[in-house]
């Protein structure tokens, strides 16, 4: 995933805390979940804050790699349908942004830190 358009960059990251919506994958057998995009790179669990390891840039247009956080649930559902049923959309608190836009038409935010909040 990437930005179509980019509002804002943030360097350094902004470090405060806001909520967001991001899709997920379950792993039933583990007990934790995955994104569509990472795989099983990185394994979120409810209530703990997650980093996204990558340190790169996204070439065109310039920000850094981060977690993609939709604003609304809305927009998570409407973005993650052609993944299919097995996608969770889970509210998220996100810190350390790093870059604000426009995905396919929907407001994101790319962010360093991730926490799926408990259900």
């Amino acid at each position: 995933m990437c930005l179509d358009i980019v509002y804002k960059r943030h360097y350094p990251p902004l470090h405060v805390i806001r909520k967001g919506w991001k899709g997920f994958t379950y792993n039933t057998y583990s007990d934790y979940y995955t994104t569509p995009i990472q795989s099983a790179s990185i394994q979120f669990r409810e209530g703990v804050w997650d980093e996204d390891p990558n340190d790169g840039n996204w070439l065109n247009p310039p920000y850094k790699l981060g977690f993609h956080i939709f604003d609304t649930k809305e927009e998570a559902l409407v973005w993650f349908q052609h993944w299919g049923a097995y996608i969770h959309i889970k509210e998220v608190e996100y810190t350390d942004i790093v870059a604000e836009g426009r995905q396919s038409g929907h407001k994101v935010i790319v962010a360093k830190r991730v926490r799926i909040l408990c259900a």
